[in-house]
């Protein structure tokens, strides 16, 4: 499988990305800087260069992919982002217009005990479950609209 994945140069994102290769898949990787993507160098990996926020950076590259994968994150910081809301939403966009439509994104976000949406349980449930490319496009616009987890 051609995968596409953002958030390679963290620290969920190195092990997707050691393991996509391990395991024998083609990767693109997205980094705003790609020379910090921590891998060693593989015939299956292209780093591109390039911003979430930015499509017109991906986009083209998104052409010929079976999936795409997001592990994006803002690290350790607590301070406000867009990087799911408006991230999310323009890949989701870019994705309609270049044609994968498989897309899976792991978060720790929402997982914290003092967040006032943990107990949204039964609506995160009712999104996760959806199997099929476009229910999951889908429930992950209602998602990052703020449909399901206020503020994002």
């Amino acid at each position: 499988m051609h995968i596409f994945l953002l958030g390679a140069t963290g620290q969920t994102g190195h092990l997707v990305l050691a393991n996509l290769l391990k395991t024998g898949h083609q990767v693109t990787a997205l980094a705003r800087n790609p020379t910090k993507i921590q891998v060693l160098d593989s015939p299956l990996l292209h780093r591109l260069a390039g911003d979430v926020m930015q499509p017109a950076s991906y986009q083209q590259a998104l052409n010929g992919t079976d999936a795409v994968i997001s592990v994006l994150g803002n690290g350790s910081s607590n301070k406000p982002t867009t990087l799911y809301s408006a991230g999310g939403q323009a890949l989701l966009q870019t994705m309609r217009q270049a044609g994968p439509k498989k897309l899976i994104t792991i978060s720790s976000g929402g997982v914290q005990e003092d967040d006032p949406d943990n107990n949204n349980e039964d609506k995160v449930k009712k999104y996760v479950k959806a199997y099929q490319s476009d229910e999951v496009v889908k429930a992950a616009e209602e998602i990052f609209k703020g449909g399901a987890i206020k503020g994002w």
